[in-house]
């Protein structure tokens, strides 16, 4: 205990009668439980105290033995920081996946000519990104990335550089898959896949790739919305991400904090201007559907999936049909927009999600039973599936 003089409030300097206050001391180095700052060091924008000031009065406890109360300074500096948390469980992330993520390069023979003669040679014309989905060095891409190459190769992030077969690709979905020409016996490090459905709105993402040649290069964001549609692409819905995805991303990765993979970043939203560059409006193929399709692909099975021909929505009251491709499936077996999808086969349809991943594991020719609200109506109606149209097909109608 000690007495402190105090001084009037209007500060005339007149001795008014002491409190008397208990003070508590700042922890000493050495004395501040772990995890909190030493004291004696200084944060950013702090300044050294007077002497006087390192001692805080506080009211007496009328229980002489009590414990000193705990001071909100010392409890702020207890606290962990979440924001330093976050940012390194994003760093391993990407120590993580990145080794997984490649560029790929892609080149044909082309017609060249000097003052002297016009000769063929092979040059590159584009460049993307994949990803390795499988140790023995099969990796996943977007089909537009490899249109009219030649030769393909690709380069880790550790700047090694090998030739690369084409496997496959799945024009619905525009994926593809390569495979790595390397030395028998070398192993390569693959992403591990996370369960795209289970992904929710407003995680945080991370997109990587090689945008405008810029190699390995990381963004980050949150996932916007799921289940965006492109008319281009009718038969995937879309992870869409605020991440910055740029041209040379496509066919790279999105991923989760965990590292995992959630989506094949494949197109983006540009301004109305004209300009090529990201908006932070990118969209990827889930992960779970680049998965099936590179499975499939991988066993030499062809990845056909089922087409219905429909676009749908998400409702506060479930999926809805929001149009039916003219002479699709789907229209000549009787479903129309404004459908409400309650169940197919029997298994109830809440999202769009539910919906896609049932629709991925049906194939061309397999009938569907849906039962949708139309209106006041409850109506059971069944529809065959038919082979999925060429892309080309599809963007001209």
């Amino acid at each position: 205990m000690q007495q402190l003089p105090a001084t009037d409030q209007a500060g005339q300097g007149r001795a008014v009668p002491a409190r008397t206050v208990q003070t508590i001391p700042l922890p000493l180095p050495g004395e501040v439980p772990a995890g909190e700052i030493p004291a004696g060091e200084l944060l950013p924008g702090e300044t050294e105290l007077p002497p006087l000031a390192r001692t805080i009065p506080v009211p007496i406890s009328k229980n002489a033995d009590a414990s000193p109360p705990r001071l909100d300074s010392q409890r702020h500096l207890a606290m962990p920081s979440v924001a330093r948390q976050v940012s390194n469980a994003m760093a391993d992330s990407v120590e993580k996946i990145l080794p997984a993520v490649v560029v790929v390069k892609t080149s044909a023979q082309v017609l060249q000519r000097d003052i002297f003669r016009t000769y063929l040679s092979e040059k590159e014309i584009g460049q993307g990104s994949g990803v390795i989905i499988d140790p023995r060095g099969y990796l996943i891409t977007n089909r537009h990335v490899l249109m009219e190459a030649e030769t393909v190769r690709v380069q880790l992030s550790d700047g090694r550089e090998f030739k690369a077969e084409f496997i496959d690709d799945s024009a619905p979905t525009d994926l593809a898959v390569l495979k790595i020409k390397a030395p028998a016996g070398t192993v390569f490090t693959a992403a591990e896949f996370a369960d795209s459905d289970k992904v929710r709105v407003g995680e945080l993402a991370m997109a990587i790739g090689s945008p405008y040649g810029f190699n390995s290069s990381v963004t980050h964001g949150i996932i916007s919305q799921k289940g965006r549609g492109w008319e281009e692409i009718p038969v995937v819905d879309f992870i869409q991400t605020s991440a910055s995805i740029n041209p040379g991303n496509s066919g790279g990765a999105l991923v989760d904090v965990d590292g995992r993979l959630i989506g094949i970043n494949t197109f983006i939203k540009t301004a109305p201007d004209g300009g090529k560059g990201s908006i932070g409006i990118g969209f990827a193929v889930p992960s779970n559907v680049a998965l099936r399709v590179a499975e499939m692909i991988m066993d030499g099975k062809p990845a056909d999936l089922a087409y219905l021909g429909i676009f749908m929505g998400q409702t506060p009251y479930g999926v809805m049909i929001t149009r039916t491709k003219e002479e699709g499936p789907a229209a000549r077996g009787g479903l129309k927009a404004g459908d409400l999808v309650r169940e197919i086969d029997g298994k109830t349809i809440s999202t769009t999600d539910d919906f896609r991943t049932y629709m991925s594991l049906k194939k061309p020719g397999d009938a569907i039973k849906a039962r949708v609200i139309r209106g006041e109506r409850l109506l059971e109606i069944t529809v065959k599936t038919e082979d999925m149209p060429e892309l080309r097909s599809l963007i001209k109608e």
